[in-house]
């Protein structure tokens, strides 16, 4: 996970983020303040005890800007079973292709 280091640089639809903590089971009202620093709080928390994802703090804000201040970069295996093919029926399956690249 990406995220801007100062929590102020963070953009957020309050109705969303109510949307989404509601979805996971976390009630908006039980927390203090929704704001930029309890999301920011809370953002690094789900990183850290629900993934394995490493998290970079970014001090120039601008980077991340048109993320609205978080971003992330996504890692995920591929089986051979659910790849989908080249076009080329004799090709090599794709997934074949990356595990011997």
């Amino acid at each position: 996970m990406l995220i801007a280091a100062s929590p102020k640089s963070l953009q957020y639809d309050k109705t969303e983020v109510e949307k989404v903590l509601s979805v996971y089971g976390d009630h908006p009202e039980t927390m203090r303040v929704l704001d930029q620093d309890t999301i920011a709080d809370e953002l690094v928390r789900r990183a850290k005890e629900l993934s394995s994802a490493r998290i970079t703090f970014v001090e120039d804000a601008t980077r991340l800007e048109q993320l609205g201040g978080v971003g992330a970069l996504l890692r995920y295996r591929i089986s051979a079973e659910s790849a989908a093919p080249y076009e080329d029926p004799r090709a090599t399956p794709r997934a074949e292709a990356l595990v011997e690249a």
